[in-house]
Formats: structure tokens, C-alpha cells, sequence
């Protein structure tokens, strides 16, 4: 199956007439269940899932990614802080709703191409033709799409980050020893989870298993180690919000000061 983390390249062309960010959870949505544990998670692979599940985890996505920027761009460097815009305050959900499931839409779509049971795989011996080992032309196309996919968003981020000047946009920076801290931890998320994931006995089966079972604790890992930091930040940063306002009669309401300048 193609790797998680590549299925946004799918919705590049639609940017320009549907909402962004809502495309993008939508193409990640689907395989929220290999690394949570979502009831009813074999659900997001069919096509009820687009209106329902994929849906609901979409909407969740998009309402994490609120929280997300602010701890991860503390963790960045200036040139980067200094190109993200501060997202918009109001979403428009009706668009967010149509731009999730169409971004799911293009999720399953890849997949029936890559999936053992993918509706193409299954209607379209040619893709079922063994390549080298175990690996049929199926897998191929998953492993080459996904490599391609990565690439391609790579390209599309350094040439955003190219084209995009520079801007004040007061993003709190954490202090340095803090940021290593910080860095450290999400470090040690992702190996032990590598290391956890190793431990499936499907690892054993095969190579492809074995990279399968990595990647999935790694991502789990880290995940876990993001969010307990995203956690932290969430909750500090209301903290100084609250002394802000007691300690600073001049100072805004609502206002909350940054980690660092």
C-alpha cells in the first residue's frame, strides 16, 4: 500500500479550487486507523467511509491542525517561522466538509490501485502479476508511487518556501536548551515505537512486513511524543496567558506572551 504520508500529493492539483487544508486531512483520514485505535476502523477503506468515518476523522485532523503550528514552529528555524501565515481564525465548514471527503476520495482511489482487495487490484489481473519474490506489480506500483508522492511534495514545499518572502509573524520561539529538550524526546518517541513495532510477530513474515510493522511504530511513536508535547505547550502557554493578564495591566486581554523573542 503506498506509505501514509504521501497520499497529500494527490490533492496538489485540486488546491486551487478547494480548501487546502481540509483536502489534506481528508487524504490522510483513511489511514488514521493503522495508527489509532479506531472502532469500525476497516470502514475507512469503503466508499460509505468517504460520508461517515472518513469524515468524522478528517474533521478531527483539521481541528488538531489548529493546535499544531504554534509548538511545531517553536521547534523550526526563523526562515521558517518567518513564512507561515497565522491560519485563519473562522473555517468555512461546508467547504471544509466537501474538501475532506473529496481528499479521502483521492486516497481510496490510489489505494485501489496499491491494495491487496483494491478494486482495481481485484478487477485487473495485469496488476496481480508476481515482479520479484512475493512482490506483484500491485506492490510496485505502491512502493514507486509513494516514493514519487514524497518527492513531489517535496519539491512543492522548497519552492513555496523559495517564493515565499520573508515577514514578522510572531510566532513564539522556544529557549534553546528547551528546544533540544523537546527534539530529544520526540527523537526517543520515534525509535522506541520503531523498536515496539518490531516486535509484531508479522514483522517476521517478510521484508516488506518488517518495513510495514517499522514504519507504523515509528509513526505511532512519534505521534505520541508530539502530542504529549503538543499537550504541554497547550497548557503552558494558557498558563502565561493567565499571568500575562495578572501581571500586565497594560497588556491586551487575551494576550498571551511568547516563549522567547
Amino acid at each position: 500500500m503506498p506509505f501514509t504520508f504521501a497520499h497529500p500529493a494527490a490533492v496538489l492539483p485540486l488546491a486551487r479550487r478547494l480548501w487546502l487544508p481540509g483536502l489534506v486531512a481528508g487524504s490522510l483520514a483513511p489511514d488514521v486507523a493503522y495508527y489509532l485505535p479506531v472502532p469500525g476502523g476497516e470502514l475507512t477503506h469503503e466508499p460509505l467511509g468517504l460520508v461517515t468515518l472518513d469524515l468524522l476523522l478528517g474533521l478531527v485532523l483539521v481541528v488538531a491542525g489548529y493546535a499544531v503550528p504554534g509548538p511545531v514552529l517553536a521547534l523550526g528555524p526563523a526562515g521558517l517561522r518567518d513564512r507561515v501565515p497565522r491560519p485563519a481564525v473562522r473555517v468555512r465548514w461546508p467547504a471544509a466538509v466537501v474538501a475532506i471527503v473529496v481528499g479521502a476520495a483521492t486516497h481510496l482511489l490510489w489505494d485501489a490501485f496499491t491494495h491487496t482487495a483494491g478494486f482495481m487490484v481485484r478487477h485487473w489481473p495485469l496488476l496481480g502479476v508476481p515482479v520479484t519474490g512475493p512482490h506483484r506489480l500491485y506492490n510496485v506500483v505502491g512502493y514507486v508511487s509513494s516514493v514519487l508522492g514524497l518527492v513531489l511534495l517535496g519539491v512543492v514545499s522548497v519552492r513555496w518556501y523559495r517564493r515565499t518572502p520573508r515577514a514578522d509573524r510572531a510566532w513564539p520561539v522556544l529557549p534553546r536548551a528547551l528546544r533540544t529538550l523537546v527534539l530529544a524526546g520526540l527523537g526517543v518517541g520515534l525509535v522506541a515505537g520503531a523498536l515496539l513495532g518490531l516486535t509484531d510477530p508479522v514483522s517476521r513474515v517478510s521484508g516488506y512486513d518488517w518495513v510495514r510493522c517499522l514504519l507504523l511504530g515509528a509513526v505511532r511513536g512519534f505521534a505520541l511524543a508530539a502530542a504529549v508535547y503538543v499537550l504541554a505547550w497547550t497548557v503552558g502557554s494558557r498558563t502565561r496567558t493567565v499571568g500575562s493578564r495578572a501581571g500586565s495591566p497594560g497588556a491586551q486581554p487575551g494576550a498571551a506572551r511568547p516563549w522567547r523573542q
